[in-house]
């Protein structure tokens, strides 16, 4: 019976494809009353009973009081020290191993992880999760914290404030400006805005001949200002709208032909004053004025038919016709259009020559249409010409006779050849 469980042990780790290693059999302490792996041959002891385990566990476990840290088979026998039987106890154990990390984390003012929120730097926090294998994983938070930085502009100003791009005109203490510190957080920047105001008052005084205004005696009119610093300590202005009528006024006018002035109606270049009461004052006026003229011109113009001119259509000569536009200084300038149309002509003539024709300088010598195109004032005219040349025809008479022979008139005594008739 013994025999038979061993051997069924051996074929168990066959079956189970089980090869025991020299460092996995090392850690058997109690196989048999030796460890497997420091002597060749094991001596079995005979088996009554086998408890078999498969556990898998993190890092490690303590089976049979002892701590297995690796995976692998192991085994322990004991002996009943009553009934001498031997019962082998084998654990096949598969270690699975825990995980550890660190997270880096680089915040501003505050960082949250897990729930939890750091206000300064730490390397303390870890947080514990489970990994791919089904144990834990430690996770150890390394963090550095910046911080933000903040400062405030104390300012006062007199009627506004460019801060940042922004323009203000009123005291506040809201402005904020957003920029990044040297350690790359927030740096904010309040703006406590005190604005004082400038002063600016103005006023009209009439005078006859001068005026005093702020310890200054004015004789010119006009306007002037006077600059002080007031009890805000601002830069003010005040400023002074001066009329004196002891001297009237003066002004330069151009007018085309003639102007009226005062009731006056000049048509010659020249200076004219005009003196009159004023609230007291005797005032002068003084015109200094440039009489322009008017302009007008004709326009000589020869057409074919028809001329268009500022839009409207003439096919008759006229003299009627005027256009009005502004001269170079600024006056009426009347053109008028002395229109001459002329027409064109158009001849045609029929002719029969002989042999050849002569029309306008040009020989023709075959029948046909001929045109001949020539200026006409600025007309084209054209003349036609149907020609039709005739052909001359020529014939010899042969004639004996005694003595002599009259021909046409004409008596001949001798033979000859040479008389010829022309005939139509």
């Amino acid at each position: 019976m013994r025999k038979i469980y061993c051997l069924a042990f051996f074929l168990l780790l066959t079956v189970a494809g089980l090869h025991l290693k020299a460092n996995n059999v090392a850690n058997v302490n109690h196989a048999f009353g030796n460890k497997i792996g420091e002597v060749n041959v094991v001596q079995m002891l005979d088996v009554d009973h086998t408890d078999s385990t498969q556990m898998s566990v993190c890092d490690s476990v303590v089976w049979r009081g002892r701590i297995l840290t690796q995976s692998g088979m192991y085994r322990d026998t004991v002996e009943d020290e009553t009934t001498h039987e031997v019962t082998e106890y084998v654990l096949v154990l598969t270690v699975r191993h825990s995980s550890g990390s660190v997270f880096q984390a680089v915040g501003c003012d505050s960082y949250e992880w897990h729930g939890v929120t750091y206000t300064e730097s730490t390397l303390e926090p870890t947080f514990v999760e489970t990994n791919s294998v089904g144990c834990d994983s430690v996770i150890a938070l390394h963090l550095m914290l910046y911080h933000s930085s903040y400062a405030t502009d104390e300012i006062t100003a007199c009627d506004s404030l460019v801060w940042n791009g922004n323009t203000y005109y009123e005291s506040t203490d809201t402005p904020r400006y957003y920029d990044l510190n040297e350690v790359g957080c927030d740096s904010i920047l309040s703006l406590n805005l005190t604005i004082l105001n400038s002063t600016h008052n103005s006023e009209t005084q009439v005078a006859c001949s001068e005026y005093s205004w702020n310890g200054q005696l004015y004789t010119a009119a006009g306007t002037h200002t006077y600059n002080y610093v007031n009890a805000a300590g601002c830069n003010s202005t005040d400023t002074l709208h001066l009329i004196l009528n002891n001297g009237g006024y003066s002004e330069a006018v151009d007018a085309c032909e003639s102007y009226t002035w005062n009731g006056q109606t000049y048509t010659e270049s020249g200076v004219y004053t005009y003196v009159y009461e004023d609230e007291g004052c005797t005032a002068v006026d003084t015109l200094h004025l440039t009489i322009l003229n008017n302009t007008s011109s004709v326009v000589e113009v020869e057409a074919c038919d028809s001329y268009e001119w500022h839009g409207v259509t003439y096919t008759e000569s006229t003299q009627a016709p005027t256009y009005l536009e502004i001269n170079s200084v600024g006056c009426d300038s009347v053109i008028r259009l002395h229109l001459t149309i002329s027409h064109p002509e158009f001849t045609s003539e029929s002719v029969l020559a002989c042999e050849s024709y002569v029309w306008n300088g040009n020989t023709y010598t075959e029948t046909g249409d001929y045109t001949y195109v020539y200026d006409e004032a600025v007309c084209l005219s054209v003349d036609t010409l149907h020609l039709t040349i005739l052909q001359n025809t020529y014939s010899v008479e042969n004639h004996v006779a005694c003595d002599s022979y009259e021909w046409h008139g004409v008596t001949y005594t001798e033979s000859t050849q040479e008389p010829t008739y022309l005939e139509i």
